[in-house]
């Protein structure tokens, strides 16, 4: 891949999801590192990225205040063709991914760009699945998710895009193990190029992590 502007961009990162994402790249990689690796955050109010990085600045005690800020919406194809040119990964927390979620595959696809959905839906890969496979072409090869708990004072809050979120799980319910079905017993690779199964609880090497 073309060195780009960014290594990663965080798209929705004044949301609860994102302000955590970001509070975790802060911690690995801050802004004075000199390891050359670069993010962003992108989203639609940059006073909302402003309050995120500010507060993100007093829990961890690095300024962020340097931190780029793009601006990109979920509903504007243009502007996120645009994002997406100008790193190689999106972390995406912007949800529900089943109605926000299709113009961003759209704009990865066509920017060549890397894209990790981190929005919190339960069926989001069963979504990727369908939406990848049925309106796009090409072949789809693997879709993993990963969960990892936080006990924390902030993730005991209440939030209400993760609350709308388990609403939708819950009204299309039908729908959802439908495409958990097709998953889990339909021909998902049919290339060739399966992956080895792992189960619910497992060591993943790339992430270093149960």
């Amino acid at each position: 891949m073309e060195k780009r502007e960014f290594d990663i961009i965080v798209f929705g990162a004044s949301g609860y999801t994102g302000s955590f994402v970001v509070e975790e790249l802060v911690k690995l990689y801050p802004r004075n590192s000199s390891n050359g690796f670069t993010w962003a955050v992108a989203g639609q109010n940059f006073n909302e990225l402003d309050s995120v990085l500010e507060e993100v600045s007093e829990l961890t005690g690095k300024d962020c205040s340097g931190v780029d800020k793009i601006f990109a919406d979920a509903s504007d194809l243009p502007s996120l063709i645009q994002m997406a040119s100008k790193c190689n990964v999106i972390i995406t927390s912007v949800g529900p991914f089943r109605f926000l979620g299709e113009n961003l595959v759209k704009a990865c696809l066509a920017a060549g760009t890397h894209l990790i959905e981190a929005s919190g839906e339960v069926h989001s890969r069963g979504l990727w699945n369908h939406i990848s496979t049925t309106k796009f072409p090409g072949v789809l090869n693997s879709v993993e998710i990963f969960t990892e708990g936080n006990d924390t004072k902030k993730c005991r809050t209440f939030n209400y895009a993760s609350y709308r979120c388990l609403v939708y799980i819950h009204s299309e319910r039908k729908e959802r193990d439908t495409l958990e079905s097709l998953l889990n017993h339909g021909p998902k690779f049919p290339h060739g190029h399966s992956m080895a199964h792992k189960g619910y609880l497992h060591y993943n090497e790339d992430v270093h992590r149960w």
